[in-house]
Protein backbone atom coordinates (compact mmCIF):
# COMPACT_ATOMS: atom_id res chain seq x y z
CA UNK A 1 0.00 0.00 0.00
CA UNK A 2 1.06 3.42 -1.13
CA UNK A 3 2.56 5.77 2.19
CA UNK A 4 -0.02 8.42 1.65
CA UNK A 5 -2.95 6.13 1.22
CA UNK A 6 -1.84 4.19 4.81
CA UNK A 7 -1.18 7.89 6.36
CA UNK A 8 -4.73 8.93 5.04
CA UNK A 9 -6.23 5.48 6.57
CA UNK A 10 -5.02 5.87 10.13
CA UNK A 11 -6.02 9.81 9.81
CA UNK A 12 -9.94 8.10 8.90
CA UNK A 13 -9.18 5.29 12.00
CA UNK A 14 -8.44 8.47 14.08
CA UNK A 15 -11.83 10.03 12.89
CA UNK A 16 -14.21 7.47 13.39
CA UNK A 17 -12.97 6.76 16.40
CA UNK A 18 -14.09 9.87 17.45
CA UNK A 19 -17.48 9.19 16.67
CA UNK A 20 -17.09 7.10 19.47
CA UNK A 21 -18.82 9.62 22.33
CA UNK A 22 -16.26 8.43 25.25
CA UNK A 23 -13.22 8.98 23.53
CA UNK A 24 -14.77 12.16 21.27
CA UNK A 25 -12.41 14.54 23.16
CA UNK A 26 -9.05 12.74 23.03
CA UNK A 27 -9.00 11.76 19.76
CA UNK A 28 -10.07 15.14 18.57
CA UNK A 29 -7.31 16.61 20.59
CA UNK A 30 -4.83 14.37 19.16
CA UNK A 31 -5.95 15.24 15.50
CA UNK A 32 -5.77 19.05 16.50
CA UNK A 33 -1.92 18.50 17.75
CA UNK A 34 -1.26 16.95 14.56
CA UNK A 35 -2.95 19.05 12.12
CA UNK A 36 -1.17 21.94 14.12
CA UNK A 37 2.15 19.80 13.52
CA UNK A 38 2.12 19.42 9.68
CA UNK A 39 1.14 23.15 9.37
CA UNK A 40 3.51 25.14 11.78
CA UNK A 41 6.64 22.13 11.09
CA UNK A 42 5.98 20.91 8.25
CA UNK A 43 6.13 16.82 10.16
CA UNK A 44 3.43 14.73 10.30
CA UNK A 45 3.40 12.71 13.61
CA UNK A 46 1.33 10.02 11.97
CA UNK A 47 4.09 9.56 9.04
CA UNK A 48 7.12 9.78 11.44
CA UNK A 49 4.85 6.68 13.94
CA UNK A 50 4.60 4.71 10.31
CA UNK A 51 7.71 4.93 9.03
CA UNK A 52 9.15 2.87 11.91
CA UNK A 53 6.80 -0.16 10.85
CA UNK A 54 8.99 -2.92 8.84
CA UNK A 55 7.21 -2.46 5.57
CA UNK A 56 7.92 1.05 5.59
CA UNK A 57 11.49 1.62 6.33
CA UNK A 58 13.00 2.37 3.34
CA UNK A 59 10.77 5.24 2.61
CA UNK A 60 11.03 8.80 2.73
CA UNK A 61 9.02 11.02 4.70
CA UNK A 62 7.49 13.80 2.67
CA UNK A 63 3.95 15.47 2.72
CA UNK A 64 3.64 15.92 -1.42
Amino acid sequence: MAFPVQIRLVYFVFTLFGLWPAARLPIYVVLLVGTFMVTFFGRCAIALVLKQLPWNRGRELRLN
